[in-house]
């Protein structure tokens, strides 16, 4: 199930938020069965599914003036299971995601530049730990990218004239 909820003020800002609740079973060993003894592959009790998460939540704004954009995301994920016997939870994690952009006005195609930080806070955390086949993973960390979009059409609209000066 989920939870969705919006706000928006046209001027200046944009916000959302949204929470899941999820629950996934199976029965039986379907995949890699060599890794299984007999007795596990004659069970076809119900079990928790590895990549199921059972809490996850978002939460996000966008502040809107002029050209300038600024987005931060705080995400929440109460962990997958794990496990030899796939009968624990990974630690759950907060993480932020911090966008930019401006848009420069270029005639009548706006460019727009970026920057996105992601995990902006480092948070180290695990993803899954030694669940049987699949091993341990765990998520990435702060990462910065740099973005450039050029259209390749004019936008519509847009308010630059063709022969306007560049702002």
């Amino acid at each position: 199930s989920c939870a969705p909820v919006a706000v928006r003020n046209a001027r200046w800002l944009t916000a959302f938020g949204n929470g899941s609740f999820g629950f996934a079973q199976g029965r039986g060993i379907s995949s890699a069965k060599y890794l299984f003894s007999a007795d596990d592959l004659a069970n076809t009790a119900w079990q928790t599914l590895d990549h199921a998460q059972t809490w996850t939540a978002n939460a996000g704004a966008t502040i809107h003036q002029d050209r300038f954009l600024l987005t931060g995301v705080l995400a929440y994920g109460s962990g997958l299971r794990t496990g030899p016997d796939n009968d624990q939870h990974v630690p759950g994690h907060f993480t932020v995601d911090i966008s930019m952009q401006y848009t420069l006005l270029t005639h009548a195609f706006p460019v727009r530049v970026g920057v996105d930080v992601i995990n902006a806070f480092d948070e180290h955390y695990a993803y899954r730990i030694a669940n049987g086949f699949v091993g341990s993973s765990y998520g990435a960390p702060r990462s910065v990218y740099l973005s450039l979009s050029l259209p390749l059409a004019r936008e519509p609209g847009h308010g630059g004239a063709a022969g306007s000066d560049a702002r």
